[in-house]
């Protein structure tokens, strides 16, 4: 998967950002949350998270699960 790794995307994903625009994390690799682990939930969230603010310089602040899958793990960890 190509996501933000291009200086194209990383520079579109700054200049909407620029432009006042709020990134939110939607999973590095865009998968089904239910079918994976809860470490490789949080991987997934945390991956993407990291790379967008070492874009942006700071971490989204926003969060919906690939296909509505939220998952008890997550329900319960998001917000702390």
């Amino acid at each position: 998967m190509d996501i933000l790794l291009s200086d194209e995307k990383k520079s579109m994903l700054k200049e909407i950002h620029d432009m006042g625009f709020s990134i939110g994390n939607h999973t590095y690799s865009h998968v089904n949350l239910k079918e994976l682990t809860e470490e490789e939930q949080k991987r997934e969230i945390v991956k993407l998270n990291n790379l967008v603010e070492g874009i942006i310089g700071e971490r989204p602040k926003y969060f919906r699960a690939p296909f509505g899958s939220n998952t008890d793990f997550f329900q319960k960890s998001c917000c702390k």
